[in-house]
């Protein structure tokens, strides 16, 4: 028997305090068996990974990642090829046999007179964005990334427009909301906030579970009555 090449690298483990990950069980279970080089696995791992830290620091932020930022990773490149170049040939293969693939969605922009690549995943999100990019521009992505279907306005993008910093603890409260309340109160309740001068959540999630509990008022509640601070503690 030849001789077996050693891992010089030595893993201590995962601590149970990493970040997750997301990734489409379809992924590994049409994908993967089928994939055959090692770069184009390493790429789309990698832009999952960015897609899903994009998610953690904002849901209002657009999902894609952009061929600059890739080649910037200098560090990536060197887990591609054996030199900065090879690293920089294989990542555009690899990102093309991907588009080819169906895994990722490509579309060119120029910003600011510098072409660059944008690219999504290949899901329904991400076919409508790179459909309204290709339409519109690459602005459009953002003004998009802040409404719904119905053009009404993000509520995270709201939240740090009126209030602040997103803070983590709140993303899955923030969702609820979403959920829970339809978008047109949740973004009259963030204006009834704003022309009160009122910069917290606790009070407009008082605003919206008023009007759940005792039906939507015309002209829209007193925000202002002692009765209602008092009730719902502002």
């Amino acid at each position: 028997m030849g001789s077996v090449k050693t891992w010089s690298y030595e893993f201590a483990g995962f601590d149970g305090k990493d970040s997750l990950v997301r990734i489409p069980e379809k992924f590994f279970t049409e994908l993967l068996p089928r994939l055959q080089d090692m770069a184009e696995i390493k790429v789309v791992l990698e832009i999952f990974r960015l897609v899903s830290l994009s998610d953690r620091v904002s849901e209002s932020k657009p999902r894609y990642v952009t061929e600059a930022e890739l080649r910037d990773d200098k560090k990536f490149l060197a887990g591609l090829g054996k030199s900065s170049r090879d690293g920089e040939r294989k990542l555009s293969a690899a990102l093309e046999k991907a588009v080819e693939h169906g895994i990722l969605l490509a579309v060119p922009v120029e910003i600011d007179g510098k072409a660059d690549t944008w690219y999504f995943l290949n899901t329904p999100k991400g076919r409508r964005a790179k459909d309204i990019v290709e339409e519109e521009g690459p602005e459009a992505i953002l003004r998009w990334e802040h409404r719904d279907g119905e053009g009404h306005r993000n509520i995270f993008e709201l939240y740090e427009e009126n209030i602040g910093l997103l803070q983590p603890l709140l993303v899955e409260e923030l969702k609820e909301a979403a959920e829970e309340y339809p978008a047109e109160w949740i973004e009259e309740a963030f204006r009834i906030a704003a022309e009160n001068n009122v910069r917290r959540w606790s009070y407009i999630r008082a605003i919206l579970e008023r009007w759940r509990l005792e039906g939507k008022s015309e002209p829209p509640v007193d925000t202002d009555s002692e009765e209602f601070r008092k009730r719902y503690q502002i």
